[in-house]
């Protein structure tokens, strides 16, 4: 189905014969907003000499985060305002408004400032592919991980708790 705002786009395609032009239509404007959440968020990054990236194609996209600081940031993303499901591909439908991906992209920006000024290492551009920094950077990511957030243990203290759940 077409959604509200493709149907408002494709109001002078109301036959059937038109639809392929609807469609196309449909489809450019989609492209146009992932590849403006994609260059506005790469470059930004890039600004700041961060190595993350949004890897996209057609309006499928990946937010590319280095595998040790991977939860800490789609955590922070979801609190944020923005879920990213576990396997972490990421789609934009014909249903996102422009608010909605500049809702995305600031998202993103903030969840960004916000590991930064808590200090955790972002790998940057200079150092991304120094394994020495690495392991430095996994120290302080948990280190920030365990003393500066709440920390509820998922798994039961004792065997008779196994089952139930936790509140």
């Amino acid at each position: 189905p077409i959604s509200r705002s493709g149907s408002v786009a494709c109001g002078s395609f109301t036959d059937e014969a038109d639809r392929p032009q609807c469609e196309a239509v449909l489809r450019e404007m989609w492209l146009a907003k992932m590849e403006r959440l994609a260059t506005t968020v790469n470059a930004w990054w890039a600004e700041k000499q961060l190595d993350l990236h949004i890897a996209n194609y057609g309006s499928q996209f990946k937010i590319e985060v280095a595998p040790n600081l991977a939860t800490l940031f789609f955590q922070t993303l979801n609190l944020n305002g923005v879920y990213c499901w576990e396997g972490r591909t990421n789609f934009l439908y014909t249903t996102h408004t422009e608010d909605d991906v500049d809702g995305i992209i600031n998202a993103l920006k903030r969840t960004t400032l916000a590991l930064l000024e808590h200090n955790v290492a972002v790998p940057t551009l200079e150092v991304a592919g120094d394994a020495s920094l690495a392991d430095d950077k996994q120290r302080k990511i948990l280190e920030f991980a365990v003393t500066r957030t709440a920390f509820r243990p998922s798994v039961p203290r004792d065997e008779s708790q196994i089952g139930r759940a936790h509140v």
